[in-house]
């Protein structure tokens, strides 16, 4: 057991897209961002992108996550700002359909601000430039997040006035690692969110001691689902998370630390547990639809505080624990699939 515990408390949450390697940064401005260069002379020898590697995490069917792309020196991320050509856009295969501009112009760089995808999973999706260059980027669509459910009162048609963020991991993530965070609006008198939200979030840093990068701003309705927004130094950072329709905004707390060196921290996105953090009834579920048969609830020096075995429900009432940081085991019915995630109390 001491041997099972030491484990238990190396482990944190960890919502990783299929390919780490897809992460960047988006600004409308690609040449004012660190690791981006541009210059008139650059090679003209492939396609640059706000994101990297040939595969990028999307956010769920119905929103949007801005990107940009440009030409020039590939290896080097440097753009050639005097390149001037229609770019287009082929989905080649799919499980949905794609909605938005697929032809524009690159003068410098082209912005695609308004892509849609109709369905979640993997889509193939081919630029032609000029028919100069052709690239081939596979964007994986998150599956969608029922909100509402995570939300005390539920949803409602109107009214919403507050910003209303869940991380799903209780703030706490390794350097680097990417920390999802879902939004909504919710209205301050009823506690519903606000279903009939459309609108552009934007995610910025107030505090910290490094930098918050990634996609920081997002257009969608209902709720939005950040999938790249990372941290590249420890520490405590304050965010500020507002919309683009003036509604009061909110703040979270996130703590990011290094890894221990030879632990690895593995994708426990399987689990699913929602509020977090919470004040009273904790849902905790296998997102493949697979029975809980027990769950071992850890606190932050890794002892064992409780046991609940064969639970009837996947709702459990944990108001009796002292504020803090827990480590959630999750067995399934027949033994074989075992998750760990982390809880907050608040």
């Amino acid at each position: 057991m001491v041997k099972k515990m030491s484990k238990v408390i190396s482990l944190v949450v960890v919502l990783f897209c299929a390919v780490q390697s897809a992460f960047g940064q988006f600004s409308t401005n690609p040449c004012s961002i660190d690791g981006v260069y541009c210059n008139d002379t650059a090679d003209r020898n492939g396609v640059i992108y706000s994101f990297h590697g040939d595969t990028v995490c999307y956010p769920a069917p119905g929103t949007s996550m801005p990107f940009w792309l440009a030409v020039g020196d590939a290896s080097t991320r440097t753009i050639d700002t005097t390149f001037v050509s229609p770019v287009a856009a082929t989905v080649l295969s799919g499980p949905g359909y794609l909605q938005g501009p697929l032809a524009q112009n690159i003068s410098k760089y082209s912005h695609f601000n308004d892509w849609k995808f109709t369905a979640s999973g993997v889509y193939e999706i081919e630029f032609s430039i000029a028919g100069l260059y052709k690239d081939t980027v596979f964007f994986k669509v998150a599956e969608e997040v029922d909100f509402c459910s995570q939300v005390p009162d539920g949803c409602g048609d109107g009214g919403g006035d507050l910003v209303y963020p869940s991380t799903g991991n209780g703030g706490i993530i390794p350097v680097d690692a990417i920390f999802p965070i879902t939004v909504g609006v919710i209205n301050s008198l009823t506690g519903q969110l606000d279903s009939s939200f459309f609108g552009y979030i934007f995610l910025d840093q107030l505090s910290g001691p490094g930098n918050m990068y990634g996609t920081l701003n997002m257009y969608g309705a209902r709720w939005l689902t950040f999938t790249d927004v990372r941290f590249d130094t420890e520490g405590t950072y304050l965010v500020e998370i507002s919309t683009s329709l003036g509604y009061t905004p909110d703040t979270i707390t996130v703590d990011v630390y290094t890894p221990t060196e030879g632990v690895n921290t593995p994708n426990y996105s399987s689990l699913s547990i929602f509020p977090n953090p919470f004040n009273h009834n904790v849902t905790i579920k296998f997102d493949d639809g697979q029975r809980i048969g027990e769950v071992n609830i850890i606190n932050s020096q890794g002892k064992l505080v409780e046991t609940h075995s064969l639970i009837s429900s996947s709702t459990l009432n944990l108001s009796h624990l002292p504020k803090g940081v827990y480590f959630i085991e999750a067995i399934s019915l027949i033994g074989l699939k075992s998750e760990v995630s982390i809880l907050v109390k608040k």
